[in-house]
Formats: structure tokens, sequence, C-alpha cells
């Protein structure tokens, strides 16, 4: 029981290269730029504010669009802020907690030829003015393919599971957004992690699956049962 309503989200838009719409669009429009870019973008309600931020263009150089920030108000959408940051393809945010902060992971520019680029991981809260407050989790910049949220040492905090091609992060948080690196594990080519109770025991297991067939890696799925603390 619910009302389809529709809003028109005004994008602004600065071209650095006259060639852009061209080369990159079949219609030669801009909205056709950012649509190539929605991937991870977020709408979400906090402290009775409806709120959109749009991650921005991923190309072999600076953002065509900066990440940007939407909110409502009086039933039309504002533009919030141009968020300073360089994003790549931002794959699968997640909720940090029940505040709203949202965890965006970073593939990074994918384009040209390997190694990619890649970035980081950063947490995008809300203050009580309706700002973003970024907190970047990752120290290294690399291809983050996939997160998980799972409080693994039990102390009320959230942490942050992830995947690049080759590696497998946990950073734990040890205090209101403060994160700790505990954990980098070579895996070979992951892409996508789940944490889950699959035996019914109420004790989760760490679920990692494999990118693909490429290079002599095997696709299957690797699971750390129980303690995942010790990755047993």
């Amino acid at each position: 029981n619910y009302t389809i309503e529709k809003s028109i989200v005004t994008i602004p838009y600065v071209s650095n290269r006259d060639d852009r719409t061209v080369l990159f669009t079949d219609a030669g429009t801009i909205n056709k730029v950012v649509a190539t870019s929605n991937e991870g973008t977020v709408y979400f309600t906090k402290n009775s504010t409806e709120h959109i931020i749009l991650t921005g263009s991923w190309f072999d150089e600076d953002p065509e669009v900066s990440p940007l920030h939407f909110i409502k108000k009086d039933g039309k959408w504002e533009l919030n802020s141009i968020e300073d940051l360089t994003f790549g393809y931002i794959n699968g945010p997640k909720y940090l907690n029940d505040s709203n902060d949202i965890i965006f992971p970073d593939q990074g520019l994918e384009v040209g030829l390997p190694p990619y680029a890649g970035n980081h991981i950063r947490v995008a809260s809300i203050d009580e003015n309706n700002a973003i407050i970024w907190t970047q989790v990752s120290e290294k910049q690399t291809f983050y393919h996939c997160i998980a949220v799972h409080d693994i040492d039990q102390n009320g905090l959230n942490d942050i599971f992830a995947v690049s091609f080759d590696e497998f992060f946990i950073w734990k948080q040890t205090d209101n957004k403060v994160f700790e690196q505990t954990n980098v594990i070579s895996v070979g080519r992951m892409s996508a992690i789940g944490i889950a109770d699959l035996d019914g025991n109420s004790k989760p297991e760490m679920i990692l699956g494999s990118y693909t067939s490429f290079e002599s890696y095997v696709p299957q799925f690797t699971i750390y049962s129980d303690n995942l603390e010790s990755l047993t």
C-alpha cells in the first residue's frame, strides 16, 4: 500500500573536455554522462530529511561530476554540496549502522590496462547541519570489489570486511568511526564476500566468492567458520 511519486533532480554539469559527450554517449546529452556513473548512488532519510548522494562519474581522469549531495526541501530537491573527492566506480554501498552512515567501497577507475588505479573505502556521515563528514577507512589504494559489515569482536560497533582482486581485509571499529586494520590476507581473484550463520549455531560464517576462471584461478567459494577472529 504505497504511492509512487516522481521527482526531478537537476544535476550541475561542467565538462572538462569539449568532446566528452560525443565520445561517451549515443545521444550526446549531458544526462547520459551522469547516467553511466550512478552505480553506488544512494537515497535515504535521516533526521526527517530525504537525502541523495550521487557518486559522480568515473573516467581515466578527474571525474567530470564530483560526488553530489542533494536534500529535499519543501518537496523539491536542492543541491546541498559538491564533495571535493575523487571517486571511481562504487560497487554496493552498505550502511555501517542504524544511523545511516554509509560505506562506499571504491573499485577505482576501471579503464585502460591492468593494474587498475583503485581507490579507497570511505564512510559518509550526515551531521546535524546536513553536511557530509567523510572518514577514510582504508590505507591502501586498491580495487575494492565487495564489502560486508559485521561486529566481529562484539564491542557494539560494526567492523568492515572487504575483498579486492587479490587481498582480503578486515578493519575493526575500535571507537565511533575509528578503524584499525587487523588483517590482510592474500587470496585468489576474490570478488564477493558475505557473512551468515550457515549451520544454525548462532555463530556467523564468512563466505568468499572467487571472481572467474581467469589465469588459472578456479571459481570457488571459501568459507571461514565460527571464529572469524582467527579466520579458521
